[in-house]
């Protein structure tokens, strides 16, 4: 199944890519997105990794026909530096909600809050807040909890990679996170206090600093200007630049961007045949589906999941490459297998999943 839908992912004069960007404390993700829109003079403008209002660091905004790409970056690994008040409960589960009940002593030791957090490292199952942007039954959790009827919110299969804890001044606990996708650091800090048998905890301040290989760094704030933008734009084969990309000539490009698949010399490196045979790889490209046009609610949630090209790529898109072009442009995700029938030399065939844009003309 191949998917091809609108224009090129670079356009003339249309800014088209991945903008990193250092969120401040106090605006929320969707304001963020406002004001690009604003300094690009472009609408299509969505984020791809929401970030509470309380919470500052990375967040990854794209332009242009390059929202398109947001599908394939998110899901992967995040870092983070989280403060705790722990002891407090609080029904948004961080520091700016109603409290609803607070530990007054006596505190556990630094050892016993470290034996809780390990706890959760690995694979588990996380309750969303009630204050986040879960949908039950076409219903939204933070707008059931304003009205005072909270939804009932199943937990989610999550992992921690890492938890480090940093400090311990009870009540406050400093540690650093690197989580999967999906994963709630309100939640964490609501369950450490409860396994610590506190009553709850409420996160204090949340930065995230790595979103898969993307790192915080200076100069990320937001741009002035849309030059400044446009400098910065990371293009839609840098924003995937971390996966294994295969460069085709002319004449294979066009038959890539009519559907078709081509026979390759060899494995491109970082692609093995084991990998590429998957046959989940296929199910993966092919449940993509369309993706809808964007509107004002698009890139607007309140959880700390999502985004970009990781270190610890998700299963699911092993075995996918980047197709590009001769002049270097992205023009379609394809999966690579072995290929078939009686009578083929050993090799890789490439098959396109999703294109992108027309391969461009000399």
């Amino acid at each position: 199944m191949v998917l091809a839908s609108g224009p090129p992912l670079v356009s003339q004069g249309e800014l088209s890519g991945l903008l990193l960007v250092d969120k401040p404390q106090g605006p929320t993700s969707h304001d963020l997105v406002r004001a690009v829109r604003k300094i690009s003079g472009q609408r299509g403008v969505g984020h791809v990794g929401a970030l509470d209002p309380l919470a500052t660091g990375l967040m990854g905004l794209l332009l242009g026909p390059a929202t398109r790409l947001a599908p394939y970056l998110s899901g992967h690994d995040k870092a983070y530096l989280a403060t705790v008040a722990l002891g407090l409960a609080t029904d948004t589960d961080d520091v700016t909600g109603k409290t609803l009940a607070q530990w007054a002593g006596p505190w556990p030791s630094q050892a016993a809050v470290e034996s809780a957090l390990a706890s959760f490292l690995g694979p588990h199952g996380q309750r969303p807040p009630d204050f986040s942007a879960k949908k039950v039954g076409g219903q939204v959790a933070h707008e059931r909890a304003r009205a005072g009827r909270p939804l009932t919110l199943a937990p989610q299969m999550v992992e921690a990679f890492e938890l480090t804890l940093l400090a311990w001044d009870p009540p406050t606990a400093v540690f650093r996170a690197t989580v999967s996708a999906g994963f709630y650091v309100r939640s964490l800090a609501r369950d450490l206090g409860l396994a610590l048998s506190l009553g709850g905890g409420a996160l204090q301040k949340l930065r995230r600093d790595r979103i898969g290989e993307f790192v915080l760094a200076p100069g990320q704030g937001l741009p002035e200007t849309r030059a400044e933008l446009a400098a910065r734009l990371l293009t839609p084969r840098e924003a995937l630049s971390s996966w294994p990309e295969v460069e085709v000539t002319a004449s294979q490009a066009q038959t890539i961007a009519h559907g078709g698949g081509i026979n390759l010399p060899a494995w491109p490196l970082g692609v093995s045949p084991a990998v590429a045979s998957t046959p989940s790889q296929e199910r993966a490209a092919a449940s993509l589906g369309p993706i809808p046009p964007l509107d004002e609610s698009f890139g607007e949630s309140l959880g700390e999941a999502s985004l970009s090209p990781s270190p610890r790529p998700l299963a699911k898109w092993a075995g996918l490459v980047k197709i590009i072009e001769p002049h270097g442009q992205l023009l379609a995700i394809g999966r690579l297998e072995p290929r078939q029938g009686r009578g083929q030399p050993p090799g890789p065939f490439l098959r396109p999943s999703r294109v992108f844009r027309s391969p461009k003309s000399d």
